[in-house]
């Protein structure tokens, strides 16, 4: 899976959008990746205008966002976290994260 920079254009059933952020949420008890999207040209005016389209939905990207090595380092982590997830429900990702901050509160203890 490839994630479009912030910034990027599509064209989504007949409509232009312009990507505004990322979405990794719970979908029938797996974790699904979407763009944050409002109007183009408009851009954000209020919440209820934001919408979410699947990144692998069928779409025409009309032009890429801006690229640098802080956009790729923020991928990767996102690409690498979905990757770890794809296999766990979310009940099993979200127990995962349970023993993790445990583990952290008893070294923030020892110190």
């Amino acid at each position: 899976m490839t994630l479009l920079p912030i910034g990027s254009i599509l064209e989504v059933t007949g409509k232009r959008a312009v990507v505004i952020g990322y979405s990794f949420d719970d979908k029938n008890n797996s974790f699904t990746a979407s763009y944050i999207i409002c109007g183009y040209p408009i851009g954000f005016v209020t919440i209820e205008q934001l919408g979410l389209v699947p990144v692998d939905a069928e779409m025409e990207v009309i032009f890429e966002g801006f690229r640098d090595e802080r956009f790729y380092s923020f991928i990767k982590n996102k690409l690498q976290i979905l990757d770890l997830a794809k296999d766990m429900t979310v009940s099993e990702w979200n127990a995962h994260l349970d023993k993790f901050e445990q583990l952290i509160s008893l070294e923030e203890n020892d110190e």
